[in-house]
């Protein structure tokens, strides 16, 4: 047994939803700490690095490539990364395919250094405990005890649960206890796309326009993003393709070579078929398209328990820090910090 006297709540993943999270129950001096199973946080906020042999570095966001903030809150948490040269308004629109560059006055933003050093920025401070799977979240007196992949375990007054809802039931069901039906009804009805994602450092520039961003909607390939052009990765040209959900569905079993052949012919007019290496990413669960109806799922007994995520109410980065704050807020509430 670790951690004895615990943290007053244990958030289980560090993505969007749970970095939030862990932000508001700082502020209000309660602690939190997060469990993260990755030795990284930023879950789907997700950067990877390529070397060729030549020495050019390419630089990807291989899950998010943007985001948008609407709501007063984290506009201005936005507004605060910008002031501190970590997050940068990318555009106000991009290229399709057939049209051109569609642009509105709806800024898209990206983070200066890729979305992972981003969310380690936002984690600054934080209690993080990296490479910390949680395979059992048990109730236990008026808390939950919590244990991970080898064995050892952890105590809370609370818990928070932000990895994809498929995947936060099933550690409820592998704990061996319910949710109320009220709640697991709703939780099981929430529906992801997968995207299945190549990366690829070309020998040359892209075909990509300026200011890197195209929206192809063609059978496979949704959407290019040049990560040079983007300004994340200015030694080496460094392109993202994010493939459309169906064929993500239909071809995620099958071979990194196969998958990438395919992308790469289809996204030839912009990739000048001069790719030196390429990996493939796939994301599971990486667009919700079934909501649920609230910004957070939540139940005091048998101890206080929220369920938060980018499936609650609105998808995208924006929601899930916004479900996250919510949910913070309700625990906080009922643990009267």
């Amino acid at each position: 047994m670790r951690n004895e006297d615990g943290p007053r709540v244990a958030i289980i993943g560090g993505g969007a939803t749970g970095l939030a999270a862990a932000r508001r129950f700082r502020e209000s001096d309660v602690a939190a700490t997060i469990f993260e199973k990755e030795s990284v946080l930023g879950g789907r906020m997700a950067t990877r690095v390529i070397k060729s042999e030549g020495g050019a570095e390419g630089v990807f966001d291989s899950g998010a490539q943007y985001f948008f903030a609407h709501t007063k809150r984290f506009s201005e948490m936005t507004n605060y990364w910008v002031e501190r040269g970590e997050a940068f308004e990318w555009g106000k629109g991009f290229h399709t395919a057939r049209i051109g560059l569609r642009e509105d006055d709806d800024p898209r933003y990206a983070a200066k250094r890729g979305f992972e050093a981003f969310a380690e920025i936002v984690g600054e401070g934080l209690d993080v405990e990296r490479g910390r799977e949680i395979v059992r979240l048990a109730p236990e007196g008026e808390g939950w005890t919590l244990e991970d992949a080898t064995g050892e375990t952890f105590r809370a007054e609370a818990a928070m649960l932000t990895a994809p809802v498929p995947l936060a039931t099933a550690l409820v069901d592998a704990s061996g206890w319910s949710l109320p039906e009220s709640i697991r009804t709703p939780l099981d009805k929430i529906k992801y796309d997968p995207c299945i994602a190549v990366l690829a450092l070309l020998e040359r520039e892209s075909g990509v326009p300026e200011p890197g961003g195209v929206f192809v909607s063609g059978e496979s390939v949704a959407w290019i993003a040049d990560n040079k052009r983007k300004g994340v990765s200015p030694n080496g040209e460094a392109v993202t393709l994010l493939a459309s959900s169906e064929f993500s569905r239909t071809y995620w079993d099958y071979a990194d070579e196969e998958i990438a052949a395919r992308l790469m012919d289809e996204a030839e007019p912009w990739t000048c078929n001069c790719a030196e290496k390429v990996e493939v990413v796939r994301w599971k669960y990486s667009q919700p398209y079934r909501f649920y109806e609230e910004p957070f799922a939540f139940v005091a007994h048998p101890a206080p328990l929220a369920i938060a995520g980018d499936a609650f109410v609105s998808p995208h980065v924006e929601g899930a820090v916004n479900s996250g704050f919510a949910a913070a807020e309700r625990l906080i509430a009922q643990l009267g910090g």
